[in-house]
C-alpha cells in the first residue's frame, strides 16, 4: 500500500488520496507520522469536549473546518463523520483545488479571510465549529471579524474550538533576540502579540498574516459574544492552547 500519493487497488477509489510531503508542510509545517500525531490527538480532544459540552453525540454533528488547508482535519473526521456532515472553508483557493483533487468527503468552498459572510448552505448552522491554526497568525482586527462572522452559524449550544500560542512561542530559534524580546514583552503586557509577516517573507504593515500570542485572560476580556468554557493542551504541540468557547 502506497501511503503517499493514491493508495493502490480498489481501496484508493475509496480513501481520499494524501498530499505530498510538500504540500503537508506547506500548510501545517509537519508532515507523515508527526502530521499524523498531531492531528490524532487534537481530535479525540476536539470531539471528546464537543460532544460533552454541547450534549450532542459527536457522530450527529454538523462540522465546520473553517481555514480547512488540504483537509487534514476532514479526512480524520471522515471516520466518524458522513461526508454530508462535514464542511470546510478556506480563503486559499489553492486549498479547495486539493480538497477536491485529493476527493477529501465533504463539501469545500473558498472564503473570504476578513469575511462578512461564509459560503454555507441557506439557513445552515454548525455544531463544531474548528478553527486549528488559525487565530495562531491572523492580526487582532481579523481575528474579531472572524470571531463575529462565525457566530452567525454555531447552532444553538454549539461548540467553537480554536488554537491560541503561549509566550513560550516567541523563544524559538527562528527569531532574532531583539524580535524575542519585543514579542514576549508585549504579549505579557498586553495578553496578545501579532508579527506581521513572520517568516513569510513579506514587510506589508498592512498583511493581516505572520505569527500570534494570545493570553487566555485576552480571550476572556476581548473575545466578544464567546464565552470560553474549557481549555486542553496538545501533547504533540505543547506551545498551542485548545479552547472550547460558546456563544455568549
Amino acid at each position: 500500500m502506497q501511503f503517499v500519493g493514491r493508495p493502490a487497488g480498489r481501496l484508493g477509489e475509496l480513501l481520499p488520496r494524501t498530499p505530498a510531503e510538500a504540500e503537508q508542510i506547506k500548510w501545517t509545517g509537519t508532515h507523515g507520522s508527526q502530521m499524523v500525531t498531531v492531528a490524532s490527538g487534537y481530535i479525540k480532544s476536539l470531539l471528546a469536549h464537543a460532544s460533552f459540552l454541547s450534549g450532542k453525540p459527536a457522530t450527529e454533528m454538523m462540522f465546520l473546518d473553517h481555514g480547512c488547508g488540504w483537509g487534514r482535519i476532514p479526512r480524520f473526521l471522515s471516520r466518524f463523520l458522513a461526508a454530508e456532515q462535514i464542511y470546510g472553508f478556506d480563503p486559499m483557493a489553492e486549498s479547495i483545488a486539493i480538497c477536491a483533487r485529493d476527493k477529501v468527503p465533504g463539501t469545500f468552498r473558498q472564503c473570504d479571510p476578513y469575511p462578512d459572510s461564509l459560503p454555507a448552505d441557506p439557513g445552515q448552522k454548525f455544531d463544531l465549529i474548528n478553527v486549528f491554526s488559525v487565530f495562531t497568525h491572523l492580526n487582532e482586527a481579523y481575528q474579531f471579524k472572524v470571531l463575529e462572522t462565525l457566530r452567525d452559524y454555531i447552532a444553538p449550544k454549539g461548540v467553537l474550538a480554536a488554537t491560541i500560542r503561549r509566550d513560550i512561542f516567541w523563544q524559538g530559534p527562528r527569531f532574532d533576540a531583539a524580535t524575542r524580546e519585543t514579542m514576549i514583552r508585549k504579549h505579557r503586557s498586553e495578553g496578545f502579540a501579532h508579527l506581521v509577516g513572520g517568516n513569510l517573507g513579506t514587510k506589508d504593515k498592512s498583511a493581516f498574516f505572520g505569527e500570534t500570542s494570545t493570553s487566555i485572560a485576552y480571550v476572556r476580556d476581548r473575545w466578544k459574544g464567546w464565552t470560553l468554557v474549557a481549555t486542553d493542551i496538545s501533547v504533540a504541540q505543547p506551545g498551542q492552547i485548545v479552547l472550547f468557547l460558546q456563544r455568549s
